[in-house]
């Protein structure tokens, strides 16, 4: 979507709409989420909408990527959480990636921090951000310094947690994932 067209389009969502961004491809995901975020969520758990971001992602370059890390900042957090399950819903029907399907899955593995750092992890999302670990960490380059980087973020994180509490017991415990974390960054940085 071109930054003209958001123009128009924002007029329309100006109280949900936060972008400051003016990239083409940011705004045409930011658009998407913005015109669906309060469409029934059947549309994103059963429907297109988790796979339309996909789409949207597939399509990113290096630049777009990091646009996009900075301005999911931005966003509300509903909008946040929409993206973060779109991000990291899984492919459960897939078993061979294409090289370029693996750059895209390593470009999203390495936005985990920036959710992290903005605290959209609560719930749900810490269980996703574990399946998307266990699931694709093993299909990428382990070795590609933004894999690296972010496992280090990622690591700094966990360590640097108070503890999340437990909600059967009150208790507080370390960060559900911790374990997934630990076991990828040993592979990356040991």
């Amino acid at each position: 979507m071109l930054q003209k067209d958001f123009e128009i389009f924002k007029e329309k969502y100006q109280e949900t709409s936060f972008t400051k961004s003016s990239n083409n491809l940011v705004l045409e995901l930011y658009s998407f989420i913005l015109k669906n975020e309060n469409v029934d969520s059947d549309f994103w758990t059963e429907g297109n909408g988790f796979e339309d971001i996909h789409r949207i992602l597939f399509d990113f370059d290096e630049s777009d990527w990091t646009d996009l890390k900075n301005d999911v900042k931005n966003w509300t957090s509903f909008q946040v959480e929409l993206f973060t399950n779109g991000l990291l819903c899984p492919d459960y029907y897939k078993a061979d990636f294409s090289e370029n399907e693996i750059y895209n899955l390593e470009n999203r593995f390495a936005v985990l921090p920036i959710l992290l750092e903005i605290g959209e992890t609560e719930g749900e999302i810490s269980n996703n951000i574990e399946d998307f670990i266990k699931s694709y960490f093993p299909l990428m380059n382990a070795k590609s310094t933004k894999i690296e980087y972010s496992l280090k973020e990622l690591k700094k994180w966990n360590d640097n947690e108070k503890g999340w509490r437990n909600r059967e017991t009150g208790q507080i415990v370390r960060s559900p994932f911790t374990e997934t974390i630990e076991n990828a960054y040993k592979k990356v940085c040991s």
